[in-house]
């Protein structure tokens, strides 16, 4: 009797606890997940390359920046590019993952991805036309 108490408690306990994470599994989003979506929804309608003309035009030189396995700038080559990236720095993509909560979730991080390559490698294009490493100092002097 002793033993078959002491193999099945722990049995019924990962059914039970198998049964409570499966239930609470709905199509309700979690609100971790309905934040994400939040913050996400903009990449919906944006335009990279109208976007980083306006930022050009305000001398915003900013990399976007994503969330992965670590942050990283997509489009942008991690050792030859950072002489133009570190200067002026790097505008985080809130929302984005490599921890993906929805199938929804996925769908706008990829898009945000998407959007942020683009929108560095036009970005790279326009400081590298400039001749140089661009200096943070001298931004006034940048050509728009």
């Amino acid at each position: 009797m002793k033993r078959v108490l002491v193999v099945g408690i722990p049995i019924v306990c990962v059914i039970g606890i198998a049964i409570y994470f499966f239930a609470s599994r709905g199509k309700t989003p979690s609100p971790n997940d309905a934040q994400a979506l939040a913050h996400l929804r903009w990449v919906e309608g944006a335009q990279p390359d109208r976007d980083v003309q306006a930022a050009i035009e305000h001398s915003d030189f900013k990399f976007l920046s994503v969330g992965g396995y670590a942050v990283y700038e997509p489009g942008i080559n991690r050792t030859s590019d950072q002489t133009f990236v570190r200067p002026f720095g790097t505008r985080f993509l809130n929302g984005t993952s490599d921890y993906l909560l929805s199938k929804e979730h996925a769908r706008l991080n990829s898009m945000a991805v998407s959007y942020a390559e683009r929108y560095n490698m036009l970005l790279l294009e326009h400081l590298k036309s400039k001749k140089g490493a661009p200096d943070p100092n001298k931004r006034h002097l940048l050509p728009k």
